[in-house]
């Protein structure tokens, strides 16, 4: 069977996020500099999550949770997006806004 573009895994990252208004890739950012695990570690402290039920929720273990917020593993976007829906979010309470984005880069400059 043919691949199609859209079978591609990060093609469907894209899409994604396009969907919810985020024009890019979670692979095309470092999340180190910008801030996802802590923004999503801080949404769900707001709301009452451990790091079981965080966890739980995305379906991963509690290890790989926090693999993602040292920053050694990426979220994915699935991810992001059951976090989102579960806690009742928007999801762009998980990625930074644009002025945080600005900040980060010209400290790398």
């Amino acid at each position: 069977m043919p691949s199609s573009e859209s079978e591609n895994p990060a093609t469907r990252q894209f899409c994604l996020l396009c969907i919810v208004g985020i024009p890019f890739m979670l692979s095309d950012m470092t999340e180190s500099r910008i801030g996802i695990p802590d923004k999503v570690r801080g949404v769900a402290a707001e709301k009452g999550y451990t790091q079981e039920r965080t966890a739980l929720t995305i379906g991963i273990s509690r290890t790989q949770l926090g693999e993602r917020y040292a920053g050694r593993i990426s979220f994915k976007a699935d991810e992001i997006l059951k976090l989102a829906l579960a806690m009742r979010v928007p999801v762009e309470r998980f990625f930074p806004k644009p002025e945080e984005i600005d900040a980060a880069e010209e400290r790398v400059a």
